[in-house]
C-alpha cells in the first residue's frame, strides 16, 4: 500500500511502499542528487509551461486582435463600397458637367457670334444715321432757305402792291395800318401767327393757301 502526501491544497500524490523505502533507506547524498535532477527537471517544466501559457494568453490578444481588425475590415469594406458609389455619382456629375460646359461653349460662340453680326449692323446703320443726318441738315438748310425766300417774295409782293394802291387810290404807303405781318380776320388785322389755322374762315378772312404769296400774286396780277 502506498503513501498519500499533499503537495497544494487540492492537489495530492501517492508514492508506492517500495518508493517510500527507498527514499527511507537511501543515503543523504543520493537523496540530495535525486533531489536537485528532479528539482532541476521541475524547473524548467514550469519555465516550459509558463512560457507555454504567456504564448496562450498572447494568442488569445491575439485571436482579439484579429477579430477586431476582421471587423474593421468589414467597415473599411463598406465604406469602400460607400466611397465607390460616391465616386461613380461624382463621375457622372462631373461627366454631365462637361457636357454642360461644352453647351455652354457652344452657346457663348453663337452669342459672340450673335454680337459681332449686330455690331456690324450697328456700325452699318450708325453710317446711314450720319447720312440722314447730314441728309437731314441739308433738307433743314434748304427749307429755311425756301421759308426766307418765300417770306422776302411776299415782302416783296406786299411792297408792290402797297406802291400800286398807293398810286392808284391815292393810298399813303407809311400809314401804320399797312403791315405785311397782318392778315384780316374777322374783319380787323390781326398778327398772322395770332390767326387760328381753322377749316372755317370768316367771309372777310382769306385761307393759309389765300395768304401765302396771294396778296402778291393778286396785286401782280393787277400789274
Amino acid at each position: 500500500m502506498g503513501a498519500e502526501m499533499q503537495i497544494y491544497d487540492g492537489m495530492n500524490i501517492t508514492i508506492s511502499q517500495e518508493e517510500a523505502n527507498l527514499i527511507t533507506e537511501e543515503p543523504l547524498p543520493s537523496l540530495m542528487k535525486a533531489f536537485a535532477e528532479y528539482q532541476s527537471r521541475a524547473l524548467v517544466i514550469g519555465r516550459h509551461i509558463g512560457h507555454a501559457l504567456i504564448k496562450v494568453g498572447q494568442t488569445e490578444d491575439l485571436e482579439v486582435e484579429v477579430a477586431l481588425l476582421k471587423k474593421q475590415l468589414r467597415a473599411a469594406n463598406i465604406e469602400k463600397d460607400k466611397f465607390a458609389g460616391e465616386v461613380s455619382d461624382l463621375q457622372k456629375q462631373l461627366q454631365q458637367a462637361i457636357g454642360d460646359r461644352k453647351s455652354w461653349c457652344n452657346h457663348c460662340l453663337e452669342v459672340e457670334e450673335k454680337v459681332k453680326k449686330s455690331s456690324e449692323e450697328v456700325s452699318v446703320l450708325k453710317c446711314s444715321l450720319d447720312e440722314m443726318k447730314t441728309a437731314h441738315a441739308k433738307l433743314d438748310k434748304e427749307v429755311w432757305e425756301l421759308r426766307e425766300g418765300i417770306v422776302e417774295e411776299h415782302e416783296l409782293g406786299f411792297r408792290k402792291a402797297l406802291r400800286q394802291a398807293s398810286l392808284l387810290f391815292d393810298i399813303p404807303a407809311d400809314d401804320d395800318h399797312l403791315d405785311v405781318g397782318k392778315d384780316v380776320y374777322q374783319k380787323s388785322l390781326v398778327q398772322i401767327e395770332d390767326i387760328p389755322p381753322c377749316p372755317e374762315h370768316a367771309k372777310d378772312t382769306p385761307s393759309w393757301e389765300g395768304r401765302e404769296g396771294g396778296g402778291a400774286n393778286g396785286a401782280e396780277g393787277r400789274d
